[in-house]
């Protein structure tokens, strides 16, 4: 018997990025932004937004398959947080383009 590896794999990662949108979809609105644990380093590492993009940034940078050059699509930036919020609508947006790089 042989093993197609690629779609055991996509099950495997396909269904946890749809795990990880029904998570973004379903958040209330009044949670995405709230702090939900505190974080000695910055508050907004607590936060359901910043939960859901860390998530979303790693997959993309571990389907790029090097970190060398590596750069998040725009708006999303690498090394610092953004001055607001991503939107929940722009996480999405990530994560449906890891979805098509994976």
């Amino acid at each position: 018997m042989t093993i197609d590896y690629r779609t055991f794999v996509w099950n495997q990662y396909g269904a946890a990025l749809d795990t990880l949108e029904d998570a973004i979809r379903l958040c209330p609105d009044q949670l995405w932004t709230a702090v939900l644990w505190n974080d000695d380093d910055d508050a907004r590492f607590g936060q359901f937004w910043f939960v859901a993009y860390h998530t979303v940034f790693w997959s993309d940078l571990f389907f790029s398959g090097t970190s060398e050059g590596f750069l998040p699509p725009p708006p999303f930036i690498r090394g610092r947080l953004p001055e607001e919020p991503y939107t929940k609508e722009q996480v999405l947006a990530y994560l449906s383009a890891c979805r098509q790089k994976c």
